[in-house]
């Protein structure tokens, strides 16, 4: 079933049209045009989408205007001064942006590629037969690769995801370099350099333990974020990390992920006390990462994500190797890689974690979620994240 749009003035259903064989959506009323994110980069330029996304994640400036899609408020933005002034309205959950008849004149005007009845030109008889043919297959390899894709392009990647890592399609632009990410990650490898030593001492004394949560004034909700069991536990953690949460550190901005993560690291702990109560220390960043996952896939829902068939053929996996044959990648939109993870959890929670059949805490993944579900909410409705109360 196609997606339907509607203009954010007359609410008539778009139509579909074909500039420079990418995909765009048309009133041919008010004259706007509709595009993706990633269309938007192919046909005003890379850096020209990537400044406009950016205004948008900062900007708390609301328009009346609805989503095509979603029918929420957009988000109203200015274009860069470099490529003139004009008004843009940027809906973020759905990745699209809208764009007024007069706004960017590089962009064909509706009446370039409509005809007489109205409707896309895309066969229009200034269209080559060549053409024609090409972008009839480009629209048949889109939907039947709705759900497959051939991997990502970077080696490095490729290897993550065929390890069971999920691999973002279109990693989002960060404006700025993600520094508490990058300290978190490298406090953690320092801590389990320094645990080596020791692992008991540090476990009993920093580890975050449920009957004594007051242990080191408190600190321990902090600190047992930094520990971890063991170098597989580290990496798989760090790795997951890295995924998402540079990608929340730039929607929250400095100040506000850190927030974030000391609402997190208390919310984790303090579930665990009410339903877990035990002398066993806590250790790991799991539960931070479970809320930048869920935070992630909330705000960017209709992000693809790829996954490699590689690691469900289990112990067959060194014949499909061996074989050479191509390994297919399933992508999925982050809003189901959110569902399955919850779902995932709560499921091991039930059946192993309450019988203690497993020394994962897969409480503290739901806790890490909820903490995402949680700051998500608070910061679309107030558009900032924060502790402290503004008056």
């Amino acid at each position: 079933m196609s997606m339907k749009y509607f203009c954010p003035h007359s609410q008539e259903k778009l139509k579909r049209a074909t500039i420079k064989n990418q995909p765009v959506w048309f009133s041919s009323i008010s004259k706007g045009r509709m595009m993706t994110k990633s269309i938007a980069r192919k046909l005003i330029g890379d850096h020209e989408a990537q400044e406009i996304w950016y205004r948008a994640i900062t900007s708390k400036e609301q328009t009346w205007k609805p989503c095509p899609m979603c029918q929420r408020e957009m988000t109203f933005v200015q274009s860069p001064s470099w490529v003139g002034t004009h008004e843009i309205d940027v809906c973020k959950p759905c990745h699209l942006l809208w764009f007024e008849n007069d706004a960017f004149p590089n962009l064909p005007k509706v009446d370039d590629f409509i005809n007489s009845f109205g409707d896309a030109s895309v066969m229009s008889e200034l269209v080559d037969l060549k053409t024609k043919t090409a972008i009839e297959q480009q629209r048949i390899r889109e939907k039947n690769n709705q759900w497959f894709h051939s991997g990502p392009e970077n080696n490095i990647e490729r290897i993550l995801g065929h390890i069971g890592f999920p691999i973002e399609r279109e990693d989002i632009y960060n404006f700025t370099p993600p520094v508490i990410t990058y300290s978190i990650i490298g406090i953690c490898v320092i801590v389990f350099l320094l645990t080596q030593m020791d692992p008991t001492y540090f476990f009993s004394n920093f580890g975050f333990i449920s009957n004594s949560p007051l242990k080191n004034f408190g600190l321990n909700f902090f600190s047992s974020n930094f520990l971890h069991g063991g170098f597989m536990h580290l990496f798989g953690n760090l790795m997951f990390f890295y995924i998402f949460s540079d990608d929340v550190e730039e929607t929250l901005g400095r100040r506000d992920y850190l927030y974030f993560f000391i609402f997190s690291s208390f919310l984790v702990g303090f579930v665990s006390i009410l339903f877990n109560p035990a002398s066993i220390p806590l250790v790991g960043l799991s539960g931070f990462v479970f809320a930048c996952l869920v935070f992630y896939s909330l705000d960017n829902p209709k992000s693809k994500i790829l996954f490699s068939s590689l690691p469900f053929y289990g112990p067959f996996a060194i014949f499909k190797l061996l074989s050479r044959s191509p390994i297919s990648w399933l992508q999925v939109s982050s809003k189901y890689l959110f569902i399955y993870y919850i779902i995932k959890e709560l499921l091991f929670y039930f059946l192993f974690e309450i019988r203690g059949a497993t020394n994962t805490s897969h409480l503290s993944h739901i806790a890490g979620g909820l903490a995402g579900f949680l700051a998500y909410k608070m910061h679309k409705r107030n558009n900032d994240f924060s502790l402290i109360s503004k008056q």
